[in-house]
């Protein structure tokens, strides 16, 4: 049994390995080089920045040394320096840690996405969600799983970290100290749990299989949010802001054997994870019913069609007013690429155009005929740097057009007359500037209101009669306004001042300005009145109504309202007088994050009085800076040939160079095996060279002259090396993932020691060398697929 035992634990340990097999091969998420970086090291990070962003990356320096102890101290760890790179060619927003090698990457352009963001500061709120995960790791590295960093490296500890918690925790805990540390987290904004909310109510909950590994059927919230309410009610319930310390430590103690996340929660709760799931579910179930009781909602009628049982999760978002009754939406879901559809209110639509890759929250604008939104393009060469673009359709001849190419452009909305339009745009400096532009020019400017630096703005939009553009600006943590610019003085002012309300989407209509926000607990589309100031509710739907949009005529609002199949598009009457006073909006505040806050107040750092140290600057210097170990140990490439390979693999932290040594052993043959494999990536063509030596033996039956036969043993040595050259292009459109790629390399192998039983080693002149030269060129296309597609739907290589 204990010789049995250890055969299984060497078999997983290996097995769980499988990235050292992967060769210096691959595109790596690099920049152009032209791109100038530096650093600055503090006591615990080093922030790598490319040129001209000294001031941002000095603010993460002392962010991110405020946030180190606070935010690791539920976790019981001080986790080891790291460290944050800054990328800013990307219009994209997001941020993650990496064990290969170990850092962390923020992409520094903020989002429009107002419900992900809130009111706060992009770059501290990814400063404190991703350095939750990088004390996550930290506290991993704990018992028998500090084994896998030793076997495998920071790879191999990080992927057996990942196989024995699940990505639920992960996510649902850094969203919980989001919350906490900061004044407007994903836990305090209503639309974050919206979908979990509307199907615990309408059909009650899916199981935690379903919950945690999603469908095809149905959609099934994600692990952010099953995991933010998991963690959450777990520290609920104990009342211990280190419970989810003691549950990793133990999960990851003896990380070899399956369900140790289910086991430890048992242990240090005394209840197992299908019934904390369940006793979870139960109580958010009472909790959101609670929040219910005693509204009264508005009526609303749907204009897009659904066929109810048999409907796929489908959503009609941003509708667009266009006359005749007829509403143009952007229709998406688990069935759907985004695509513009026009509806006709009789249950009647036609798509006019599939739209290219946009963000997670898109607006729609329409004037003049056109409409007008947002697509990301993507450097041919370098993945880390992409563009956002403005493209316009013409709705009478579906003929779609780019204003500008090669654009760093986070928002667009089209003026009335379809003529000018407005956008926000961000440079590599984090600068961010509205900027007024011809639609019929390609884009020439007409003027521009530059930001302050640090200031954010977010989802511009005209005034009926084209004469002053409306947006949100973030001017501080929890500090969020709705300002107007008079384009005839250049002037901006107030129309709803700083405060902690998450606004959104403003539409101004008449004297009022219509907006979501989620002032009573729930989302819903409000109004100001820009001549007093006063405020009304205008909706009060069950789950949430978004984005409004008044009709041409004035008498019709669309919004969208969300249900347990998806957003729909639904209008109701525009009358002023059937509004709530804000006065008089009942209240229903969920304060389930509350515990988060409680638990972590007496550790919250002053995020508004952040240091101002100021730390050296040092440039980055060489062709492969910062060159890391990131994983090593053993692996097998073919089972069946008995091959297995001893390995240490290097990549620099700007993703320029990877680099593998390898051992191996041949059981087949019995003979060694050594390599080394370089992929230099920095420049426009990808550099992979190759170096190998190896024994060959081989054995073959020979007959005598007396008609016995002898096996004859031929043994060689081979050392070969190579060199690739290749130019791999991105060249993505529309509905249409395109790739396409050209290489060409040389490869020389070298025999010597040529020899068998029958005849000493020599070196035969026949195959002293062998040379080889070759060529290749590719492109591929494929339609984008959907989240039911297992396979895309047209394709060709």
């Amino acid at each position: 049994m204990r010789h049995q035992f250890l055969k299984f634990f060497f078999l997983l340990i290996v097995g769980g390995f499988p990235f050292l097999s992967a060769q210096a091969q691959g595109t790596l998420n690099a920049n152009p080089p032209s791109l100038k970086w530096y650093y600055l090291t503090t006591p615990h990070f080093k922030i790598l920045f490319p040129e001209n962003n000294d001031s941002l990356a000095q603010h993460t320096a002392n962010l991110m040394e405020t946030l180190y102890g606070p935010v690791s101290h539920s976790l019981g760890t001080n986790p080891k320096p790291i460290s944050v790179i800054l990328q800013n060619q990307t219009t994209i927003s997001n941020g993650f840690v990496s064990y290969s090698p170990r850092r962390t990457e923020f992409f520094t352009a903020p989002p429009q996405d107002y419900n992900f963001l809130g009111t706060n500061q992009w770059n501290t709120l990814l400063a404190v969600h991703e350095f939750r995960h990088v004390a996550q790791f930290s506290t991993a590295h704990h018992g028998w799983n500090r084994l896998n960093y030793w076997l495998g490296g920071e790879a191999g500890f990080g992927g057996l970290s990942f196989l024995v918690l699940p990505s639920w925790f992960w996510e649902g805990d850094a969203v919980g100290i989001e919350t906490a540390f900061t004044p407007s987290g994903r836990g305090r904004i209503p639309e974050f749990n919206m979908a979990f909310r509307t199907t615990l109510l309408e059909r009650g909950p899916w199981n935690y299989s379903k919950q945690y590994l999603r469908s095809y059927k149905h959609f099934v919230p994600n692990h952010y949010v099953t995991g933010y309410y998991l963690t959450t009610y777990v520290r609920e319930q104990t009342q211990n802001p280190h419970i989810w310390e003691a549950v990793e430590k133990r999960a990851v103690n003896f990380p070899y054997l399956p369900f140790r996340m289910g086991w430890a929660l048992k242990k240090e709760t005394g209840t197992n994870l299908n019934r904390t799931y369940k006793n979870m579910v139960d109580s958010l179930a009472a909790r959101w019913q609670a929040q219910l009781e005693g509204l009264t909602f508005t009526e609303a009628t749907r204009i897009n069609p659904r066929r109810e049982k048999r409907e796929v999760y489908t959503n009609y978002r941003y509708p667009q007013a266009l006359g005749d009754g007829q509403v143009l939406v952007q229709k998406s879901g688990l069935g759907d690429i985004a695509q513009l559809v026009v509806m006709d209110g009789q249950g009647q639509q036609e798509r006019v155009h599939y739209m290219g890759i946009v963000s997670g929250t898109q607006q729609l604008t329409v004037g003049g005929g056109k409409v007008a939104w947002i697509e990301h393009e993507f450097h041919p060469r370098y993945t880390s740097k992409d563009y956002a673009v403005v493209r316009l359709l013409d709705l009478a001849t579906q003929e779609r057009s780019t204003l500008a190419r090669e654009t760093r452009d986070l928002a667009v909305a089209i003026n009335p007359e379809g003529s000018q339009v407005v956008t926000i745009t961000v440079d590599t400096e984090g600068r961010q500037a509205l900027r007024r532009l011809r639609a019929e020019t390609n884009g020439a400017l007409i003027d521009s209101l530059p930001l302050a630096l640090g200031h954010q703005a977010a989802m511009p939009r005209w005034s009926p009669d084209g004469k002053a553009i409306y947006y949100l600006l973030t001017e501080g943590m929890g500090q969020k306004s709705l300002v107007k610019w008079d384009l005839a003085t250049g002037t901006t002012s107030y129309i709803l001042a700083p405060s902690n309300e998450n606004l959104g989407y403003p539409v101004p209509w008449s004297h009022y300005v219509l907006y979501n926000s989620p002032y009573s607990g729930i989302d819903n589309i409000y109004a100001v009145d820009t001549r007093d100031g006063s405020r009304y509710q205008v909706t009060s739907r069950k789950y949430g109504a978004f984005n409004p949009n008044p009709s041409p005529d004035g008498r019709t609002l669309y919004f969208n309202d969300y249900t347990f199949y998806g957003y729909d598009a639904v209008s109701m009457p525009l009358d002023p007088s059937t509004w709530t006073a804000l006065a008089n909006v009942d209240v229903r505040i969920d304060d389930t994050y509350q515990v988060w806050v409680e638990q972590e107040k007496d550790h919250l750092p002053d995020l508004e009085s952040i240091p101002e140290e100021t730390y050296t600057k040092q440039p980055v210097k060489g062709i492969t800076p910062f060159l890391n170990p990131y994983a090593w140990g053993v692996s097998v490439q073919d089972g069946s040939a008995g091959e297995a390979q001893l390995g240490l693999f290097f990549q620099d932290e700007l993703s320029t160079l990877r680099t593998g040594l390898t051992y191996g052993y041949d059981q087949g043959e019995s003979t060694p095996q050594f390599g080394l494999q370089v992929s230099l990536q920095k420049y426009y063509p990808i550099f992979d060279f190759k170096l190998g030596t190896n024994q060959r033996v081989l054995s073959r039956p020979q007959l005598q002259a007396d008609s016995s036969v002898l096996t004859e043993i031929i043994q060689w040595n081979e050392r070969r090396w190579g060199l690739d050259v290749r130019v791999p292009f991105i060249l993505t459109q529309s509905q249409w993932l395109q790739q396409a790629g050209v290489s060409a390399g040389y490869e020389q192998i070298a025999i010597n020691n040529f020899g068998s039983t029958f005849n000493p080693p020599t070196l035969n002149p026949r195959f002293e060398e062998l040379h080889s030269v070759h060529y290749a060129a590719y492109y591929t296309v494929q339609r984008r697929q959907t989240q039911r597609d297992l396979a895309p739907r047209l394709g060709f290589l």
